[in-house]
């Protein structure tokens, strides 16, 4: 270890939040015990205690949430502002959409310090800022909706807006995990195993299109007879015309075969069963048999790097978190020291 003044220096220009979401840094950079120094003494002065809060204030806010997207399941949407104040359960649930709508002012505000601190680029360099600022968007939609009674008819788009927004929020709580030794390592584990298959999601994708394309001329809507005299569809064949009748179907049905064979026997009876027999034994060789044992040694070799690091993921973890209360709250004193940048030339 090195003395390197003002190396606990917080803001943009510090070491660590130039090296945190730097890809070009490896990992192993974390394990050294200068950055292991500044990272700790970062996070007992002062992230440990926010970082503990925030996660409070928002385990608060999230099952406010969920409470309201309960609710609002047994609201009817037909019903007007006065008659929903009338119904207790309705009441609640345009209370809390009120309550939401305040907390999503909250955390958007402290997303739009985080923005300006950080600067665009190195904000939307993450993942997570980029799901907090539409998630906390969405907040500010749902009570002016609730209370308009626009967009709550069940065919409407409240209802896969409060679906998406669910998702997006349970997500956030994987960030304060980082937090847990342990548990945190897991989440890292998925997000690089994630990284991971994006060429393996681009071959399977490239798959999936090819063989739906193929299936769907193989299993047309409409089946001429030998004699040319009908045009009707075969009963025996309808099970494979439902899978691939249209492009969207088709392709649906090609993803969930990764999870579920398509049956040959399916194919029979239909007017070119040799093709389309061969095509789907070979559609679910490289699917189910080649592709899986590829990702299940994919995720074997990523399982394995973290866990040989064990201690300098959780590090890095430790890294992201002692960035999230430095990026919104910035003491004067300390902004005032020179960069470490200008200190080692």
């Amino acid at each position: 270890m090195v003395k390197l003044p003002y190396a606990a220096r917080i803001g943009k220009d510090s070491i660590l939040e130039t090296l945190i979401g730097n890809t070009q840094i490896n990992v192993k950079t974390f394990g050294s015990e200068t950055l292991k120094a500044i990272i700790n003494y970062k996070w007992d002065r002062f992230a440990k205690k926010q970082i503990f809060t925030k996660a409070l204030v928002y385990m608060v806010f999230i099952s406010i949430f969920t409470v309201y997207a309960i609710i609002r399941t047994d609201m009817d949407p037909d019903d007007s502002l006065a008659e929903c104040m009338q119904d207790s359960i309705s009441a609640t649930g345009i209370v809390l959409s009120v309550i939401i709508f305040f907390f999503g002012l909250y955390y958007l505000a402290l997303e739009v310090i985080q923005m300006v601190k950080l600067g665009l680029r190195a904000y939307f360099d993450s993942g997570w800022n980029v799901m907090d600022i539409v998630g906390y968007s969405i907040c500010l939609v749902l009570a002016p909706c609730e209370i308009l009674r626009y967009g709550v008819a069940y065919s409407d788009f409240m209802w896969p807006l409060v679906a998406v927004q669910t998702v997006l929020l349970w997500m956030k709580v994987g960030f304060f995990a980082f937090a847990v030794d342990g548990l945190g390592n897991f989440i890292y584990m998925a997000s690089e195993i994630l990284k991971g298959m994006r060429y393996f999601m681009l071959l399977l994708v490239t798959l999936w299109l090819m063989f739906a394309v193929a299936f769907m001329n193989l299993f047309p809507k409409s089946y001429v007879y030998g004699d040319g005299t009908t045009n009707t569809l075969l009963p025996d064949v309808d099970n494979m015309w439902r899978y691939f009748h249209s492009f969207g179907i088709a392709l649906m049905s090609a993803y969930m075969t990764t999870f579920n064979a398509l049956d040959p026997h399916d194919a029979l009876p239909t007017r070119h069963p040799e093709v389309a027999i061969i095509l789907i034994c070979v559609f679910n060789f490289i699917i189910i048999l080649l592709l899986t044992n590829m990702l299940i040694t994919l995720m074997a070799d990523i399982y394995y790097r973290i866990r040989d690091y064990r201690d300098v993921v959780f590090m890095e973890n430790r890294g992201q978190l002692v960035i999230e209360p430095t990026s919104t709250t910035v003491s004067a004193t300390i902004e005032m020291l020179p960069s470490w940048r200008t200190v080692v030339s």
